[in-house]
């Protein structure tokens, strides 16, 4: 199970408990951990690795990226011992999504390329699909624009035919802000509103609130100043809605009228809150 396949499936049950109180993550590291020790004790690979990968989204949820990378380095090495293509597949991607988190572009873009060129990716809309949303966040954030838009759209038709609909709405995401940093601004709102339509669809308030924020920002560029606020002010009421820090700087944009960093903001989609 990818990230992103876990938002989808667990979009109330585990993952808005998680992120909206992120202190509760302790008890579940705690659990993937005694999980993970019993199933290596046993020579259980196959558990071993799924529990690995609990504690990684574990970790990250805490904000320990770094120890969430080495518990998917240790899942990846475990894979590629076993011939385990699935397994391996997961890692890959997940590596892909927690470098892009802590800000790591080129070990990003690295995992990244590995897990595109692979064979059992190439051609399975699934896991094509998968990998080429997250490659298009690696690149945003790289400030590579031309690139992540070619990734986010290459994904949607893949995405779209296997029904990952929050990967699509992700993709969405990638591409507006995408065009936001060329300075495609009417584009980029067309993709945003996009985008929120589908998160709004799928219940998933937090990146709501991501793209709302974002299109605030660029509605603000724009000289549409009260349409930014709109957007800001929706963007920190689903903020405060679910707990997440982000509300600090919603709150900062509607008491400065701006973006007070004026910079791009971090990727769309599940790797912001993974």
């Amino acid at each position: 199970m990818t990230l992103l396949d876990y938002v989808m499936r667990f979009p109330k049950a585990i993952f808005d408990y998680m992120v909206a109180r992120a202190h509760k993550s302790a008890e579940w590291i705690a659990l993937h951990v005694h999980a993970r020790a019993a199933a290596a004790a046993v020579g259980m690979p196959d558990h071993e690795m799924l529990s690995l990968n609990g504690l990684a989204i574990a970790h990250s949820v805490s904000g320990d990226h770094d120890a969430a990378i080495t518990c998917l380095e240790d899942m990846l090495r475990i894979a590629r011992a076993e011939g385990d293509t699935s397994r391996l597949y997961l890692a890959l991607n997940n590596l892909v999504i927690a470098h892009l988190r802590s800000g790591n572009v080129g070990e990003s873009l690295r995992y990244g390329t590995e897990l595109l060129n692979s064979p059992w990716v190439t051609g399975d809309p699934r896991n094509e699909g998968s990998a080429r949303v997250t490659m298009a966040s690696a690149y945003l954030l790289g400030q590579n624009y031309a690139k992540a838009i070619e990734q986010a759209r290459a994904a949607l038709p893949l995405c779209t035919e296997v029904g990952l609909r929050l990967a699509v709405a992700s993709a969405r995401q990638t591409i507006a802000s995408a065009l936001a940093g060329q300075g495609d601004l009417a584009s980029s709102v067309a993709e945003y509103e996009l985008a929120l339509l589908a998160y709004r669809e799928l219940d998933v308030p937090y990146l709501e609130g991501d793209t709302l924020l974002e299109l605030g920002d660029v509605h603000h560029r724009l000289g549409q100043d009260g349409s930014a606020r709109e957007c800001w002010r929706a963007a920190l009421d689903l903020f405060e809605r679910t707990g997440s820090p982000r509300s600090t700087e919603a709150l900062g944009r509607l008491a400065d009228g701006t973006n007070p960093s004026g910079a791009q903001e971090s990727p769309p989609g599940p790797t912001r809150v993974v």
